[in-house]
């Protein structure tokens, strides 16, 4: 429905859930469960971010995907080692960046905390925007 601004996302504003610390620039990595929900974060809790400095993890279904209109430019699928290990490569390059993740569902857990656990990230800040129970984390590479 966000995609298509149906019903509530009619009338809803776009917001920017990041903390005060966020400076345009810095990279932005969404984990969905959905690449939907990958939509629906980046039109309405992603406002003011450059398309450029996003990134979206989620498990790639190319028959659920047919139907976004507009998808996401920077993708990354779940399912992929490979991929999720050029990423990890690139996020250790940066001074820092945002990880968002919904701290509700066991799938996007799994794989934040591989992330954020098992490579050497270090949180520098944790905050919580209430709807959807997103956790919206800063980190940077620590080793």
């Amino acid at each position: 429905m966000a995609a298509y601004r149906l019903n509530e996302y009619a009338h809803l504003e776009p917001v920017r859930i990041l903390p005060d610390s966020y400076r345009q620039g810095q990279l932005v990595v969404v984990e969905a469960s959905r690449p939907w929900y990958s939509v629906e974060a980046r039109d309405w809790l992603l406002a003011g971010v450059d398309e450029d400095d996003e990134v979206f993890i989620f498990p790639s279904d190319p028959a659920e995907e047919s139907g976004i209109p507009t998808p996401v430019s920077h993708a990354v699928d779940a399912r992929s080692g490979s991929a999720l290990a050029a990423l990890v490569d690139r996020l250790k390059s940066l001074d820092s960046f945002y990880y968002v993740v919904q701290d509700t569902d066991a799938y996007q857990a799994r794989l934040a905390g591989q992330l954020l656990q098992g490579e050497g990230f270090q949180i520098l800040s944790e905050d919580r925007y209430d709807p959807g129970s997103l956790v919206i984390f800063q980190l940077r590479y620590s080793r």
